[in-house]
């Protein structure tokens, strides 16, 4: 039987990256208080799925929300 991908070889291969709930802020939370440098934190975060992109030949990153601490609403949004 072929894999999803066609061949019995593509059956391991990674077709995309998920992640979600970064809650990138120019400020560490509470959790992560003791961290010297959070920015540079945050920056081996991204190095590291950089990394794991490269490793499975340059396949797609998708981002499912909560990019951000807290949300921004323009105006007319709901609750701007």
């Amino acid at each position: 039987m072929r894999g999803a991908y066609g061949t019995p070889k593509d059956q391991n291969r990674v077709a995309l990256i998920m992640t979600s709930d970064w809650h990138g802020s120019a400020r560490a939370p509470a959790a992560r208080s003791a961290e010297p440098d959070w920015r540079a934190a945050q920056g081996r975060y991204l190095a590291a799925l950089a990394a794991l992109q490269k490793e499975h030949g340059g396949c797609p990153i998708a981002h499912a929300g909560e990019l951000f601490w807290k949300t921004r609403l323009g105006s007319g949004s709901r609750g701007g």
